[in-house]
């Protein structure tokens, strides 16, 4: 039996008859080897499924249930070599075939049997090591090395036999297929003992840490924590895309994202490639190059990306140069012409496949007859072909897609369009003189392409401009769209960015131009160098243009149409990131701000008669002491001082309260010498508390500190925001909006308090901290917070404030005064050398309490809250769907394309074969499929486009079905009205939206014409509703206002709110200039104008400026002071002339004296108007005519301020007490 199967495996009943008895037993030991390597094969297939079949199903690792994998040194070029020896295997297999079929009459399996066995084994193999590294079991290494071993040694013993029969000849197929073999399995053994050195016996190897991101469960994109296949396949994304299909994905759906996906990693990867190339060129006092940043940093992945592209490219030109060939063979089949026959077979065919396979020795092999196939042979053969163009397809698509993927994540995009340059070259191959002849036409086109592509660049800068000015004044709008609401200009500002969209419009309108133009040119141009080029050949060319040259040529010139149209996205591309770079590069080597500009004064008035510092210094006793220096005042704090910074002046420009806290962190002038020696610093800025749209606890309060849960929840009951907390609807983890948007200001305030407590510096600076607290809030925040908790943990701190209540606190008190110290010492000090100075204090104190600050109700909140939710949501959808795209679905795109060539080219070979159809259709068929995987890729991408660009347009659509408020009137006003500014509110209820609980009930009230009224109450008692109810903000549902005997209801409304006038607790200015600020309609003159600025007190700041009314404000008025920014609110509010004034808190965030001028100012200017005033200091409403107490959104006192006094028991009093 067995002497029986070894005669069938070798064919023995066959006897050649064209060869020698030499080669004959050649043949012998050929058989005999080929049977060796089969038992190998076999042997290894049973051992490896016997042992995974044990180990998975009978020991402890058929329990480990994970996705990912731990890749042993060596793991991609393992996986590659196999990825090779199977590719080698199956041309070896084609090989048996083919000369089984074409040089024998009966079949021998030794031919075909053994490539089957070995393609199996290494299937076999694959998985074992695939497991050895999924259940991380290194000894398993030492049946990979046998097997590697012995299937080494079986290569060798068919070299062996080969060599002695024919040499050192490459060109017959079979023995440049073993060589090949034996020096892969060589390879593969050395990677196994590497792997046994390092893995099993640790020698000179430190085996690295287990990932630590890989222990979080919420770790669920784990990709390159997979094998090479899966990774190239993005395989381990299958199931994001089930539930993609599902469902629409969410955030909470992708889990966390590895650390390189996240944008600190990059920055620290930037700035540390940015440093040595600081480091570099310092010595040669050059600038460090960005470019050479760039490489530094990312050279590897771009070199990485570069060199899979470029291979990809030259992929990309085998489908085009195999058609001739495939048609060439369906040209013989047609025509039943026997290549082994055939003496005729065309020269010049075998000369254009040697020149376009250069360096492989084939010349004209095909005519050779031996008893193995040929290289020759094998490549001529159509299915063979067919068979090469899908796997080369396959191929090139993951090739791509990795080089896309590397650079994907730093963000990089690499472009190479050496592809019009390789198809041209080929052109001239296969076409001669009459392919340059018809290629000039790209020649003529380029200089046409490169004009439109510069036309394109300019106009994508004006585009580019305008769209940066439209976001601005489209967020501007936003951020400030309150204010535009009050003041009826919103129809201004939208007017303002329609006419930049329309600009802006018109600019893309021409770019489209541009891109039809060359769109047509990219697509039209090939085809007309086509017809060129075959019509000049068939005139001088040396031979007739026979259906493989016409096809193989028609591929190449298809094959031009994509470059070309790519090549204006390239250079467009490549424009912008050389401006771009050179944009950073300006920004990277501008000098640090020396001073103000803007026409912004410098701080150094009265500053120079010495050289100021801050810093620490070591006393006697050890303990840090932090040094201050400001025109010729020092002071020195121990470690545990807390310091108090009291501004005593109104906030000229220029002053120096807050900015001598900005100094340590934003901008250090020339003159100003800043030293800390030891220790470290947190500054709380809370004039403008800034928060990102983040959860609530994490990193907004933490900041990248260490999570600690005992102190962080010390931190939020010293704040007061374990309430705030508790009411929210995800707690400490709700999305905080855009600058914090959907919390009010004290929350705000509170939260950046926090951020600076919870930081373990040494030096905490807190500027005005207190501002838009409540008194009681703010209570207990300084007694708590900033007294209790940072002192214990002896901190200095140093707060600026104008709360004089609190010095009593305070180890050191400095004064400011017109950017010079005036006063400094502690509260006897002062008493001592400034009685007078101490005794306004003491009178201040007396009547100093506050009030809450305007917060939106918590039902507003919320809702606003959950819309910015959906907004998140719908974005996160958006980065799905783009991670969907890149990965996965165009690898898979690339694999449909070469199915469809596979398909095809088989199907038209077996039908020519059948005479079904003729050589020619097989070759258009081919020439069009070849391109079919690229235009697939290209629908998928644009379909995500489409969906993307739709949410935008359902966006659009959702908000343009929202109800707007109701503009129109039944009645029309006269121009003077309201004349009196007499207010009447008559059972009136507000509530913030339909549905939502009343935050006004039942208020009943008259305000008499010019009247001064205060407003007050604790927080959510509806003071700011009864304001926004004026102004028709929110909804009236019940009841009815009404001024000078008009229910507003009635009246237009922008005409009701252009005749009122209000300052808000948030000053307001916007990215322009004065004139436009104070005067958005242009309906005033100059003189007017000044009139306002003199009695806001800005008169002389404004005259000092370069441009008088015409100088620049910049974004959110940041070249001005927080009390200046409120002055100018005054003088557009004294603009309105209008009856009836509203103050909303306008004086929160400015200092005691300053207060008091703006009251004698409203006094004074608006002596005749009804003025309506939230208070933030009760202080500033014991002087108005009335005093309004809401409590819980209904009236609870309304009388005198002396008559409420008057009773010990009012509500008003104790506000006025405080805790």
């Amino acid at each position: 039996m067995t002497t029986f199967a070894v005669s069938w495996f070798c064919a023995d009943n066959y006897t050649y008859e064209t060869i020698t008895d030499n080669h004959r037993r050649g043949l012998a030991d050929q058989c005999l080897a080929e049977l060796v390597c089969v038992c190998i094969h076999g042997l290894l297939i049973v051992v490896m499924s016997t042992t995974l079949c044990i180990l998975g199903c009978c020991t402890v690792l058929r329990y480990l249930t994970s996705p990912t994998i731990v890749l042993y040194p060596g793991h991609n070029v393992k996986w590659i070599l196999s990825i090779v020896i199977w590719l080698v295997l199956l041309c070896s297999l084609g090989e048996g075939v083919l000369t089984d079929l074409t040089r024998n009459p009966v079949t021998q399996p030794h031919l075909y049997i053994p490539p089957t066995v070995a393609l199996t084994s290494m299937i076999i193999t694959l998985t074992y090591y695939h497991h050895m590294e999924y259940w991380d079991v290194p000894r398993m290494s030492w049946l990979l090395v046998i097997y590697w071993a012995f299937s080494l040694v079986g290569e060798a013993m068919k070299l062996s036999n080969l060599y002695s029969q024919f040499g050192l000849d490459i060109t017959i197929l079979r023995l440049f297929n073993t060589l090949l073999l034996a020096l892969l399995y060589a390879s593969c053994l050395l990677i196994e003992f590497n792997v046994i050195r390092t893995m099993v016996f640790g020698w000179y190897y430190s085996r690295p840490r287990y990932p630590s991101e890989l222990n979080n469960p919420d770790m669920l994109l784990s990709h390159k924590y997979t094998n090479l296949v899966s990774r190239s396949l993005f395989y381990s994304l299958k199931w994001l895309l089930k539930l993609g299909y599902r469902k629409p994905l969410e955030m909470s759906d992708l889990g966390c994202l590895p650390q390189e996906f996240h944008c600190k990693y990059q920055y620290h990867v930037f700035e540390k490639a940015y440093g040595a190339e600081k480091e570099k060129v310092r010595s040669n006092n050059k600038k460090p190059s960005l470019w050479k940043t760039y490489m530094r940093g990312y050279g590897y992945s771009i070199l990485f990306s570069t060199t899979l592209k470029f291979i990809s490219d030259l992929l990309n030109f085998i489908p085009p140069l195999a058609i001739g060939g495939i048609v060439a063979y369906a040209t013989r089949v047609y025509y039943e012409e026997d290549i082994s026959n055939d003496t005729q077979v065309s020269t010049e065919v075998c000369d254009r496949w040697y020149r376009a396979f250069t360096n492989f020795t084939l010349y004209c092999l095909l005519l050779r007859q031996t008893v193995f196939i040929t290289v020759g042979e094998f490549f001529s053969n159509g299915y063979v072909l067919v068979a090469v163009v899908f796997v080369s397809v396959i191929i090139k698509g993951v090739l791509l897609q990795a080089s896309s993927h590397a650079t994907v994540i730093p963000g990089f995009k690499i472009r190479m369009n050496l592809q019009v340059l390789f198809a041209l070259l080929l052109l001239y191959l296969e076409l001669g003189i009459s392919a340059f002849i018809g290629s000039l036409l790209l020649f003529v086109v380029s200089p046409i392409q490169y004009k439109i592509i510069t036309k394109m660049s300019e106009i994508q800068f004006c585009v580019l401009s305008f769209a940066d000015e439209r976001l601005k004044k489209s967020n501007e709008l936003l951020q400030s769209m309150k204010l535009l609401k009050l003041y009826g200009w919103e129809e201004i500002f939208s007017s303002i960015i329609e006419s930049i969209r329309s600009s802006e419009v018109g600019q893309i309108v021409r770019t489209g131009v541009c891109v039809i133009i060359s769109t047509f040119l990219a697509q039209s141009t090939p085809v007309i160098s086509t017809f060129i080029t075959f019509a000049i050949y068939s005139k001088i060319g040396p031979s007739p243009l026979t259906p493989e040259l016409a096809f193989s040529a028609l591929a190449l010139f298809n094959h031009l149409a994509m470059p070309l149209l790519e090549l204006p996205n390239a250079i467009s591309e490549t424009v912008n990131a050389i401006i771009s770079t050179r944009r950073f590069q300006n920004l990277f080597d501008a000098c640090e701000v020396s001073e103000y500009v803007h026409g912004r004064p410098l701080l150094s008035k009265g500053f120079n008669d010495v050289s100021d510092s801050m810093g620490t210094s070591d006393d006697n006793s050890g303990k840090k002491q932090l040094s201050v220096a400001y025109n010729g005042h020092s002071s020195e704090h121990e470690r545990d001082d807390l310091v108090h910074l009291i501004h005593d002046t109104p906030p000229h420009y220029g002053t120096f309260e807050s900015e001598s806290t900005e100094t340590p962190v934003t901008d250090i002038p020339d003159h100003l010498s800043i030293q800390i020696n030891s220790g470290s610093f947190a500054w709380d800025k809370d004039e403008e508390a800034v928060l990102t749209n983040i959860n609530l606890n994490i990193p907004t309060v933490l900041f990248g500190e260490p999570f600690d849960y005992k102190r962080y929840q010390q931190i939020l009951d010293v704040c007061s925001l374990q309430p705030d907390i508790d009411i929210l609807m995800a707690g400490d983890n709700t999305e905080i909006g855009e600058k914090g948007i959907n919390l009010s200001g004290g929350q705000k305030q509170r939260i950046s308090v926090a951020r600076a407590l919870y930081s373990r510096t040494d030096i905490v600076i807190l500027d005005d901290p207190l501002a838009s607290l409540d008194v009681h809030v703010g209570a207990h925040l300084m007694e708590n917070g900033i007294v209790e908790f940072l002192m214990e943990e002896e901190r200095t701190v140093i707060v600026v404030t104008h709360h004089l209540q609190y010095l009593c606190h305070a180890d050191q008190v400095v004064v400011m005064d017109d950017c010079t110290v005036a006063r400094q010492g502690d509260l006897k000090e002062i008493q001592k050398h400034s009685p007078e100075l101490y005794s306004d204090w003491q009178k201040s104190i007396t009547v100093i309490t506050e009030s809450d600050d305007s917060q939106s109700e918590g039902e507003d909140v919320n809702t606003e809250r959950k819309h910015l939710l959906d907004v998140v949501k719908q974005l996160s959808n958006q980065s799905v769907d783009g991670i969907q795209e890149d990965g996965k679905m165009c690898v898979s795109c690339e694999i449909l394309g070469a199915l469809i060539i596979l398909i095809s080219g088989l199907s038209t070979l077996i039908s020519c074969e059948m005479g079904q159809t003729k050589p020619s259709l097989v070759g258009l068929a081919l020439a069009y499929s070849i391109s079919i995987s690229a235009y697939l890729t290209w629908l998928v991408r644009a379909g995500a486009d489409c969906e993307m660009y739709m949410n935008a347009v359902e966006r659009v659509e959702y908000y343009s079905q929202v109800n707007t408020e109701q503009y129109q009137g039944i009645y029309n006003p006269p121009s003077d009205w309201p004349d009196k500014g007499d207010i009447i509110l008559e059972n009136v209820s507000v509530r913030y939206a339909a549905g939502l609980d009343p935050v006004l009930r039942d208020v009943s009230v008259r305000f008499k014409a010019g009247e001064k009224v205060g407003i007050c109450g604790r927080t959510g008692s509806g003071k700011s509703s009864l304001t926004l109810a004026l102004f028709r903000i929110i909804d009236t549902f019940q009841g009815r206002i009404l001024i000078d005997g008009v229910d507003i209801s009635h009246v237009p409304l922008l005409t009701l709110r252009s005749r009122l006038a209000i300052i808000p607790q948030d000053p307001v200015l916007f990215q322009g200039t004065i004139r436009f600020n104070l005067d958005p309609e242009h309906s005033r003159t100059d003189d007017e104008l000044w009139e306002a600025l003199d009695i806001a007190q800005l008169k002389t700041v404004v005259s000092e400026l370069h441009m008088t009314l015409d100088a620049q404000v910049t974004e959110e008025g940041e070249n001005f002071s927080l009390g200046q920014r409120q002055l100018f609110c005054l003088a557009r509010a004294f603009l309105r002339k209008a009856r009836i004034l509203v103050m909303d808190e306008a004086t929160a965030s400015i200092d005691i004296k300053t207060d008091k001028i703006l009251q004698q100012v409203v006094a004074n200017a608006f002596a005749d108007m009804t003025v309506l005033t939230i208070a933030h200091r009760i202080a500033t409403i014991l002087d108005a005519d009335s005093v309004l107490v809401l409590s819980d959104g209904s009236v609870v006192e309304y009388d005198t301020p002396s008559n409420l006094l008057a009773n010990s028991d009012s509500a008003f009093v104790s506000l006025v007490n405080g805790p």
